[in-house]
């Protein structure tokens, strides 16, 4: 019978912005998540919307979604993590000098044979 461990999933939506920062950014995201948890995956060139309270409008957007899956962790970790992730949000907006950042931290369970 399959055995089910639980870890969290990070998904990172970066918008796509036509400076080198952009490029930077999304680089630095994967080897990052890579270095720490193993591996990520990316999408790139996804289309999303997000309403500006700057613009008071809902404005197209072009983003990329970095997401790694963690390895198994205790409650005191997820909340590390979870700290770790609101600072990288406050980062992001600062150096793509955008108004916010979505990053998702989800329970996840994968599912194995072992």
């Amino acid at each position: 019978m399959p055995k089910s461990r639980k870890r969290f999933r990070s998904e990172v939506y970066v918008p796509i912005i036509p400076h080198l920062v952009y490029y930077e950014t999304r680089n630095r995201l994967i080897y990052e998540f890579s270095v720490a948890f193993g591996d990520c995956s990316v999408s790139d060139d996804l289309e999303g919307w997000y309403f500006s309270k700057a613009e008071d409008e809902l404005i197209p957007d072009r983003i990329t979604l970095i997401y790694t899956d963690t390895s198994p962790y205790t409650a005191t970790e997820g909340q590390q993590l979870r700290r770790e992730l609101e600072s990288l949000q406050q980062t992001l907006a600062h150096d793509l000098g955008q108004e916010a950042i979505l990053i998702a931290l989800i329970p996840v369970e994968h599912v194995s044979e072992d």
